[in-house]
């Protein structure tokens, strides 16, 4: 933790709240929910790369389209890439990837979830406070205090992390009980009351446990998050929330400052948690076991969001956890991506080693349970189809079970109801034979690569441009022996030698170092390309792509503590006459040598020169 400003505050007012997907859906759908807005913006994926299929796209989108967003503003659309060479945080989704001509099934998928997803009311049980005034009051210039450490991590625990690149579910999620996140402004705005339900066995209605209520929403718990610090009307409000039999939940401590407005609030609290009105638990892993749930509950084996519509519930199941989907996190960061020294240079570099591992969902079926209603009808809603299977829905002690199964991707949407449109679908049949397709396989890969707008390649190539390969195996061929044409020899594939290769990128130099006292460390190859310099060249990372722009400097080490040295050599062809001069960049060069004489180099700035000797080919070496 950095700095730890009132961001709920500033954003309650937007009309649609959210972030990219670095952010977090379940803060920003949480400020929609409370303060009256339809719409959860989430802006996502850029830097993910140009190999994301839209089949792991729609995966990725299910965490957040979970966690309440419902606005999908893709990332990115990019005017032109100039045959190739410019790009801002790739990918590009639209009619340059392969997968163009299948986009509206996708794009129609998600504009029918978020269209649906935007219905009714968010149901959730808990109210996890979020620690502003906490953080608030032990952040320091020098950095966070202990408490501001301690409020982070466990809200952090049970919220989870929404951040498409380290993602990691909360111990609620994974329990199956669903919250929203709220300020202490929002918490003094809420309203302590109780709710009148029917119950099939009764003729008359009864009343719920108390719930708060916070815009369309009510919440059976509140949970502070070992919160120290409480402003005084978010701690009165908490007090009238448990005395009415409400419940309020302190994780490894209670609060002890409170800050503003009537003391006597600090020792009513004090006395609520005392006499157990309000309760203390041990850890974070404490707590769905002291949440009281909602009348209506649902439970899962996978990930849930639950919406009520009048008499109608609508669930919407993600395939994106521990069993299926992108396996998290992708990238193994400890606490937020700003407080793990990220670097864009190691993400992509960790990109390019690792990768992301997609577990499609194949024939996965969730079962599901739920209590507190009649006996539903249940559909399956195909996002993307948009037609509609009966679901079999059985009586289970209170409650009522049904499976579902995730035949239409990563999300499957369940409507539950007493009147329920008529189906237009079937369900599929149970497996009645197998057939194995036994190998090997061949395939004929046809390019997509249409260039007509010049975007992939230079603009006078129009039409679909020819598959090319770039990445090969590469292996010197020895001075001898040769083959009985006079031929070096190709040593075998399995010989060792070999290595991958891109092509146009090769040795041109040797360089050591950098070293300060002592000898110097061996010479090793240093590689690029002379019309796209260094390969994956770190100065991209920050700009997050190279704009067309190659850099000059083809040498780079990095990291060069003051005193310590570099050296390069190589081979230049130089054309047989006098009076040529070498020019050399960056400002770090101080001598030339050769192997006939040592030149002196003279010049300021960013470019040394030194007059050449006569040679058709001259070893050069600098330090």
């Amino acid at each position: 933790m950095h700095t730890y400003g009132d961001y709920l505050g500033l954003h309650r007012g937007y009309g649609a709240p959210g972030s990219d997907h670095w952010g977090d859906a379940k803060v920003h759908s949480s400020l929609a929910h409370a303060n009256g807005h339809d719409r959860t913006w989430i802006e996502a994926f850029h830097s993910s790369g140009w190999g994301g299929t839209c089949e792991e796209t729609y995966d990725w989108l299910s965490a957040f389209l979970r966690r309440g967003a419902t606005l999908y503003d893709p990332h990115a659309v990019y005017y032109s890439t100039v045959g190739g060479w410019w790009e801002w945080a790739p990918p590009s989704t639209c009619w340059r990837q392969p997968y163009w001509p299948s986009y509206p099934v996708f794009a129609t998928a998600v504009a029918r979830l978020c269209s649906v997803l935007t219905t009714g009311t968010h149901v959730a049980d808990v109210l996890l406070v979020s620690p502003t005034t906490t953080a608030q009051a032990h952040v320091t210039l020098a950095g966070p205090l202990p408490d501001a450490e301690r409020v982070n991590r466990v809200f952090r625990e049970l919220n989870g992390v929404n951040s498409w690149l380290s993602e990691r579910r909360g111990i609620l999620e994974r329990a199956n009980i669903d919250h929203d996140a709220l300020d202490e402004d929002t918490l003094v705005r809420a309203a302590v009351r109780r709710e009148w339900i029917r119950v099939p066995e009764h003729s008359y209605p009864l009343t719920t446990p108390v719930g708060l209520r916070v815009g369309g929403e009510t919440f059976s718990t509140v949970v502070l998050p070992a919160v120290s610090a409480l402003q005084v009307d978010a701690a009165e409000r908490l007090v009238e929330f448990a005395d009415a039999g409400g419940r309020v939940v302190c994780v490894e401590r209670a609060p002890e400052l409170f800050l503003g407005g009537d003391p006597d609030v600090g020792e009513r609290f004090a006395a609520a948690v005392a006499d157990g009105r309000i309760a203390v638990v041990a850890t974070a892993e404490d707590v769905p076991a002291a949440v009281h749930r909602g009348p209506v509950q649902v439970d899962a084996d996978a990930p849930v969001l639950v919406r009520r519509h009048r008499n109608a519930h609508v669930l919407a199941l993600t395939a994106h956890d521990e069993h299926t989907g992108t396996e998290a996190p992708i990238l193994d960061l400890h606490g937020s991506w700003l407080e793990s020294g990220f670097t864009w240079q190691g993400y992509n570099d960790a990109l390019r080693a690792t990768g992301y591992r997609f577990r499609p969902p194949g024939d996965r079926v969730a079962r599901v349970r739920v209590t507190g209603i009649e006996r539903p009808r249940a559909q399956s809603w195909s996002p993307g189809t948009g037609r509609r299977t009966e679901l079999e829905v059985t009586a289970a002690g209170e409650g009522w079970e049904f499976a579902v199964p995730f035949d239409d991707g990563a999300v499957a949407l369940v409507v539950l109801g007493p009147e329920l449109p008529g189906a237009d679908a079937e369900p599929l049949g149970p497996v009645t034979e197998t057939i194995p397709l036994d190998g090997p396989w061949r395939a004929l890969p046809e390019s997509t690569l249409d260039n007509q707008w010049g975007d992939l390649a230079a603009a006078d190539r129009p039409g679909t441009l020819p598959i090319e390969v770039w990445r090969l195996e590469h292996a010197p061929s020895p001075a001898s022996p040769t083959s009985e044409r006079g031929e070096s020899r190709v040593p075998p594939a399995t010989e060792a030698g070999w290595g991958a290769v891109i092509a146009g990128f090769g040795p041109f130099a040797q360089v050591r170092g950098p070293w300060g006292d002592g000898s110097p460390p061996g010479w090793r190859a240093a590689e690029w390309s002379l019309s796209r310099g260094i390969r994956d060249d770190p100065l991209h990372a920050e700009t997050l792509g190279p704009k067309g722009h190659v850099p000059e400097e083809f040498l780079d080490w990095r990291h060069v503590g003051a005193g310590e040295r570099v050296a390069v050599r190589t081979h230049l062809p130089l054309p047989d006459r006098p009076g040529l001069r070498l020019a050399v960049a960056p400002v770090l060069l101080a001598a030339c040598a050769s192997t006939a004489s040592r030149c002196r180099s003279t010049g300021r700035g960013t470019c040394r020169s030194a007059r050449c000797p006569r040679a058709a080919r001259w070893p050069w070496r600098s330090s």
